[in-house]
Order: structure tokens, then C-alpha cells, then sequence
């Protein structure tokens, strides 16, 4: 297995990633900011992010969490993968050979262990999206990618625990795996706003940024 590939996100397993949300949030990365994965999953997005940040240099403060539960919805291969490696292994095979495992734990582990960027991560865990938000102080986030929920109820938890945590010029997001998936969340998004009279935000395909700085009381 070459460790020195240029890019190594493409190989983790995931759905579609919203490449231009994980490039603003790394273009707007400083060193002293906390960004945060809730719902991270294999960890497709977070490598994306880190091999980011690793070709800009920057080091801000990465964590990644999921609840890498057995019956989670992403435990099998989704499709969108190459249909082989760079080195010319079909990707299933691969995938199999050097994964050894079906656990998601052990498959994020393994990802990031052969990740030449894994240095930009901060830390991980195994952690419930749903109270992960209270390790964190209010006003101290720069960057949280809301990903672990996928009902209109849970999205309404996350937005509403996660909105405190962020500094004043902080933002969140929220995005869909799918049509379905994003339908859901986006109507559960745009309903939270309406209930908290939040009216701003910035929409690209299948993801919304809330910016905290934006809004008044």
C-alpha cells in the first residue's frame, strides 16, 4: 500500500461529501480555531478536511466524533468509490482485504492510521452526537459540521445544543447523505430558524451554514 498517495480521502468509505462545504471551512481555518465533526462516520469528510488543512499548513483544532454504533447506516459500503485503486486493486477487494473488519470503530481507526494528514487531527472518540456538545465550553467553536443526526427531531437537538458552543463569529452546518436524506434536514433546519427567528443562512447543494454572527437576538 503506498502511504505517500496525494490524496487518500477518495478511499474511505462514505457517501458523497459536499467538497466545497469541508473547502470553505478549511479555507477558513486559523490555527487557534476548534472545528468539529458531529456524525463523522468512516471519516470520509474528516480526511477530506485534513489533507486540506495539511496542504495549507494550517493547524487548527480537529475533532471527529460518531457514535460507530454496529446498526449505523453507513456500516456498509456505499457506493460512489473508484472503481479501482490507484495502484490498479479493485476497490471492493481492497477494501476488504486491508479493512478486516466490518465495525465502523475499527474501520475509522484503520483509515487513520494509513492517512498521511492524521497529524491534523486533534483527537476522536466514540461519542453520542447528542451530548458530545457539552465537552465543549459556550463561545468556543469556530466550525461544527452537524452530521450525526438524520430525523427532523434530532437535527432540532443538535442545532439547539450545538448554537451556544459556537463563538460569535462561529458557524455551523448541516448537510444531506442524499435526496432523501437532505429533505428531511432541510426542512428541520429552515424550521428551527423560523422558531428561534434566525432568518439568515447560505445554502449550496444539499448543505446549509448557519453563520452565528449574522443574526440578531
Amino acid at each position: 500500500m503506498n502511504h505517500h498517495l496525494a490524496t487518500y480521502w477518495p478511499l474511505v468509505p462514505g457517501p458523497k461529501i459536499p467538497v466545497d462545504l469541508y473547502d470553505h471551512v478549511a479555507d477558513s481555518a486559523h490555527d487557534a480555531d476548534i472545528i468539529i465533526e458531529a456524525g463523522c462516520g468512516f471519516g470520509r469528510g474528516v480526511h477530506y478536511l485534513m489533507e486540506a488543512l495539511r496542504t495549507q499548513d494550517s493547524h487548527p483544532k480537529l475533532y471527529a466524533f460518531d457514535t460507530f454504533g454496529e446498526a449505523h447506516p453507513g456500516s456498509e459500503f456505499w457506493e460512489g468509490y473508484p472503481a479501482t485503486t490507484p495502484w490498479g486493486e479493485p476497490f471492493m477487494t481492497w477494501a476488504a482485504r486491508v479493512g478486516g473488519t466490518t465495525r465502523m470503530l475499527d474501520q475509522f481507526a484503520f483509515y487513520l492510521k494509513n492517512s498521511h494528514a492524521r497529524d491534523y487531527l486533534t483527537d476522536w472518540a466514540q461519542f453520542p452526537w447528542w451530548t458530545v456538545a457539552e465537552e465543549f465550553k459556550d463561545g468556543t467553536v469556530s466550525f461544527v459540521i452537524a452530521n450525526g443526526a438524520h430525523t427532523a427531531k434530532g437535527v432540532t437537538r443538535e442545532l439547539t445544543k450545538w448554537w451556544p458552543k459556537l463563538k460569535p463569529d462561529g458557524k455551523i452546518s448541516v448537510y444531506g447523505h442524499d435526496e432523501k436524506d437532505w429533505e428531511v434536514k432541510v426542512n428541520a433546519v429552515l424550521q428551527w430558524m423560523v422558531d428561534a427567528k434566525k432568518p439568515l443562512f447560505a445554502q449550496g447543494e444539499r448543505y446549509i451554514v448557519l453563520t452565528k454572527s449574522q443574526w440578531t437576538p
